[in-house]
């Protein structure tokens, strides 16, 4: 990984993946009780709370608020677009 990689950090479904991880092996590494809601969470479908997402970045080593925000984006600009061609 490069310098500039290093330091732009991850998401949480990389982070997942990177440390083949499973959503239920997440869920105990976050401290949350069910694998659905460590999914959510990595995918983007829902947004923690303050607590939670400061217990993530402090779990997960390299995963960052900002790309957090970013997969969350990318989830709500599809939504968007789904609907854009539905309509």
């Amino acid at each position: 990984m490069s310098e500039p990689d290093k330091m732009r950090g991850m998401d949480l479904k990389t982070y997942k993946s990177t440390h083949g991880l499973t959503y239920e092996d997440l869920a105990m590494e976050i401290g949350v009780t069910q694998a659905k809601q460590a999914r959510s969470y990595a995918l983007g479908h829902i947004w923690p709370g303050t607590e939670q997402l400061e217990k993530i970045v402090k779990a997960c080593e390299g995963v960052t608020i900002e790309d957090m925000h970013a997969t969350r984006l990318r989830y709500r600009r599809s939504l968007r677009s789904a609907h854009r061609r539905v309509a």
